[in-house]
């Protein structure tokens, strides 16, 4: 017996819209609330996003890939007990490896999930 198709919601809504514009994040630390949602922008290139982790002192081996006069969202863990958590990322152009591959750092950006405030110790 056929399945009926699942219902599409369509995209999240943004709570913050995060511009690359020749490999720059603008602006470079947004905040959201827990289950937030921040939307990023490509200009007419490709690009990774990398995330580290709250340090800023390793990422997961994986990428997202930001295409080309696209977009992609990220939402906030709804976990409430994690408030002021900070998710740092870089900005890499992205080229096919004939191309040259993944240039560029493009570090120094983040993401504030919770309360929004930015405490040293987060």
């Amino acid at each position: 017996m056929a399945q009926p198709a699942p219902q599409r919601i369509g995209a999240p809504t943004p709570d913050a819209t995060v511009a690359i514009t020749d490999g720059v994040a603008s602006p470079t630390t947004v905040t959201i609330q827990a289950e937030g949602v921040v939307q990023f922008t490509a200009d007419g290139s490709d690009y990774l996003i990398e995330l580290w982790d709250k340090r800023n002192e390793k990422h997961p081996a994986v990428c997202v890939y930001l295409a080309a006069n696209s977009s992609l969202y990220f939402i906030g863990d709804p976990d409430t007990g994690d408030h002021n958590a900070i998710c740092p990322y870089n900005v890499k152009p992205y080229a096919d490896s004939a191309a040259g591959g993944v240039t560029g750092t493009g570090g120094g950006n983040k993401i504030i999930i919770g309360s929004g405030l930015d405490t040293p110790n987060s």
